[in-house]
């Protein structure tokens, strides 16, 4: 992680702590969370009693139900409360935050809340706009839009135009957070100060991404036509057993030979059985 892009303001804070399982929040970006843990409600209640903040760190191991301090990654989110909402007949609160800053966590407290002292990393000036960062930036843009067509995303454009920015930085946030990433990755791009270098991570990833996913994509045809084929073949194999019998053939050697498909197909199709098209 590159700290010398950014300036750390030399002043500590606390917050009451969100611990995220599985999911990285991002400065820029609005989330939706459906919290239940006790002492994460705990967090959200404290925060709307005072200046509406709190801050979201993710755990290095989602399956831990009461992370203790060392299971807490050291860069989180300052995030702003914006709306809360309790469904009735459910036990979880629905919360609605939106990411301000990023956070060098010094320290995690437990209880409920769990409280975080903190350094806020202030947000780094937008570097001058060079032909290469553009490309760049193009570059992770048109990735996002490939996944989103891959997985048949339909991300509004006023959301797409969104991301569509000069500042590496957010782009490369932007573009990380729209895709199904596993959270390790996300965090590693959370992590990067550094806005080109953030950037570049971001296309990487990105472009890993689409490969496997269109490799999922072949495999998932693939499976399906040799499904359809089996399928065919099985229902050929059943329609020639009625052919069989229809005509006083007996099958001597007790099995289907699938080198007589061809000829009792068209015997099918002269009786007009049921799929003798297909």
């Amino acid at each position: 992680m590159d700290e010398l892009n950014y300036e750390e303001i030399k002043k500590i804070e606390i917050l009451p702590v969100i611990p995220l399982r599985g999911l990285v929040v991002f400065p820029g970006m609005s989330a939706t969370l459906d919290i239940e843990r006790p002492f994460s409600v705990a967090a959200v209640n404290q925060a709307i009693g005072k200046e509406q903040e709190i801050i979201c760190i993710t755990c290095s191991d989602p399956m831990i139900e009461n992370p203790r301090p060392e299971d807490f990654y050291k860069v989180g989110t300052v995030c702003t409360v914006k709306q809360t909402l309790k469904l009735p007949g459910l036990p979880y609160m629905r919360v609605l935050i939106e990411g301000k800053s990023r956070a060098n966590v010094k320290a995690v407290h437990e209880g409920s809340p769990y409280i975080a002292e903190f350094f806020r990393y202030d947000t780094p000036a937008v570097p001058k706009l060079t032909n290469r960062t553009e490309a760049l930036i193009r570059r992770c843009l048109g990735l996002l839009e490939e996944n989103l067509e891959l997985v048949d995303n339909k991300l509004p454009n006023l959301v797409f135009d969104f991301g569509k920015s000069d500042n590496p930085g957010f782009v490369a946030d932007f573009c990380i957070n729209a895709v199904a990433l596993r959270f390790e990755d996300k965090q590693s791009v959370l992590e990067e100060l550094n806005p080109i270098k953030r950037l570049n991570l971001a296309i990487k990833l990105l472009d890993k991404e689409n490969d496997i996913v269109s490799l999922e994509k072949s495999l998932e045809e693939t499976t399906k036509e040799e499904l359809s084929r089996t399928q065919r073949e099985y229902f050929l194999r059943e329609q020639m057993k009625v052919i069989k019998e229809e005509l006083g053939e007996s099958n001597h050697d007790g099995g289907d030979d699938l080198d007589e498909i061809t000829s009792y197909s068209q015997k099918i199709k002269a009786l007009g059985l049921p799929g003798a098209d297909e």
